[in-house]
Parts: C-alpha cells; sequence; structure tokens
C-alpha cells in the first residue's frame, strides 16, 4: 500500500514594491516608476469600483493584485460585492482568442483570490461578457463583515 506523504511547498512572496497611488476625481491609478507598462486603474462608478486597466508589465501577479488592494484601500472599499474587470480582451469571442481569454480569466481568478483572502471574503464566481468587441470578466464575491 503506498503511503501519502505531505509536502510543504513555499511560495516566495513578491518583493514590496515602491507603488505610486494617483487618485483623481473619477479613478486611482497604481503604477510603479521602473515598469511603464504595469499600471491598476480603479475606476468609481456608482454601481460600485471597476478595474478599467490591469497590466502587469515585467512584474509577477502577486504584484498585481498588492496594487489593486491598494487601489481598493485607497478608494475606501472595505467588502466586495462584485468587481468587473473591463477590457481585458480585445476581440471577443474569436476562435483564435481562446488562450488570451484564458490567460485573462486565471489572472483575474488569482487577483480575486488574493483579493477574498484579505478581505475575509470568498469567490462566488467569475463570468465574462462581451461589451464593444473587448471582452470583460466580472468576479461575484461573498461573505466578508
Amino acid at each position: 500500500m503506498a503511503k501519502i506523504v505531505p509536502i510543504r511547498t513555499y511560495r516566495q512572496a513578491a518583493p514590496a514594491l515602491p507603488f505610486v497611488v494617483e487618485q483623481d476625481d473619477f479613478s486611482i491609478k497604481v503604477s510603479l516608476p521602473d515598469d511603464p507598462i504595469f499600471w491598476v486603474r480603479l475606476e468609481m462608478a456608482a454601481a460600485g469600483p471597476v478595474v478599467s486597466d490591469f497590466n502587469p508589465g515585467s512584474q509577477q501577479e502577486e504584484s498585481l493584485a498588492r496594487a489593486l488592494s491598494r487601489a481598493l484601500d485607497k478608494a475606501a472599499v472595505k467588502r466586495l460585492s462584485g468587481l468587473p474587470f473591463l477590457d481585458m480582451v480585445r476581440g471577443g469571442l474569436q476562435p483564435n482568442n481562446g488562450p488570451a481569454l484564458i490567460e485573462a480569466r486565471n489572472r483575474v481568478q488569482r487577483a480575486a483570490e488574493f483579493l477574498a483572502g484579505e478581505r475575509r471574503q470568498t469567490i462566488e464566481g467569475v463570468s465574462m461578457r462581451e461589451r464593444r468587441g473587448k471582452m470583460d470578466f466580472i468576479v461575484s464575491f461573498g461573505g466578508g463583515n
């Protein structure tokens, strides 16, 4: 009979990064001075926060999730019910977009898991919608305070 032995794994946390947080009347942008293609933009809509830019640049995805968390904190968002990620894939549901859709959905899922863990919430689902020829992902959260 085979014996199952648990193996402990350790993930190295993303290094602390010098995020630059900028806020105007409509949005919060988090960027990095040394990575011009890394940025997160959180817009404050009447229905709640909306992620309108979510670009990892050359950084680890955990850094992207931390930047989004920083933007939500700056916006004083404690509990999430739904969080749309807009324009994640250009070209909508075209057959050749399969790999890009999977990659974008996985990136959104991992960011949502990070946020849910920080806020002691659960992820109830991740849905996808086509809008203006681009794909959005909407995360539904549950639980929390």
